[in-house]
This record gives structure tokens, sequence and C-alpha cells, in this order.
């Protein structure tokens, strides 16, 4: 578990230069897509933003509740939202796994036997990004065997 705690573990947030050079990677890469006619100039124009920042998730008191509930707010301008949503689609059909709601899960989950079983879902991937998928794995895997898990966990 030591992994999970130690410095050169995780990387540290990019500087504020590094979101320059993410942006100008970004548009060299669509340029490039442009010049080998992947993409149309509309397309190009569409998926070029101005500028670029990270997402900004804002918080208000919604002080009419009790326990100073907060109500979210998630900034998405300047962000790379157009090409996301060019994106998704050609992703979802590359994704061996995947499902497109809570309804095809349950269909899905109908077919195993899933009675006093406990099920949960690691995003491991942008969760620990600097430790290798399979490290963490691995030690998800040997922490619930270690804690005689194995019975009440089903593996999909």
């Amino acid at each position: 578990m030591s992994i999970l705690s130690g410095e050169s573990t995780f990387m540290p947030d990019i500087e504020f230069g590094g979101i320059s050079k993410l942006e100008g990677r970004r548009n060299s890469n669509l340029v490039k897509l442009l010049h080998i006619n992947i993409i149309g100039r509309a397309e190009l124009k569409f998926l070029k933003p101005i500028g670029f920042e990270y997402l900004h998730l804002h918080g208000l008191t919604k002080i009419h509740k009790p326990n100073v509930r907060l109500r979210l707010f998630l900034s998405l301008c300047r962000s790379p939202h157009n090409l996301a949503k060019l994106l998704n689609p050609i992703q979802t059909r590359l994704c061996k796994y995947s499902v497109k709601d809570s309804f095809e899960l349950v269909d899905h989950l109908g077919n195993n036997n899933i009675k006093g079983k406990t099920m949960c879902s690691f995003d491991v991937t942008y969760l620990f990004t600097n430790v290798p998928l399979e490290m963490t794995i691995e030690i998800f895997r040997d922490q619930i065997f270690l804690n005689g898990l194995k019975n009440n966990y089903l593996f999909l």
C-alpha cells in the first residue's frame, strides 16, 4: 500500500504553461487531420476553440436547505467540449466493454447469479494516472483476496 502514498507515484498538476503546450499539440493534430482529409475546414473550426482552460467547478450554497448544501456548476467555457463530442462515438465503437445505460447493465447482470454478491466498479485508468493499470488492478485484487472478500464479489 506504500505505492499509493508515495510522491513518485502521482503526477503533480500541470503548470500553467502546460496548458498552452496541450493546446498547441491538440491544434497541431487537428491541422494534420485536415491535411489528410479526415476532417474538413468546418470541423476544424468547430473543434479548434480559441484558448484552453481546465474545467471549473463552482458551488453556491442553498441557504433555504438545512446543513448548508451546495449546488454545483461545471463551467465548460473554453474547454475542448466539441472535441469530446466528436470523439465519444468513436470511443464507444472501439471500447471492448461498455454499457449504454443502467437498463442494459441490469439485462447483462440478469444472466448471472448475483444473489449475495457485491459489485463494485473502479475507473482505475483515471484514478491513478501514474500507476500502471495492471499494477493497480493487482493491488485491488490482492486486497480483496487478503481480506477474505473473494466469495462475495462477482467478477465480470
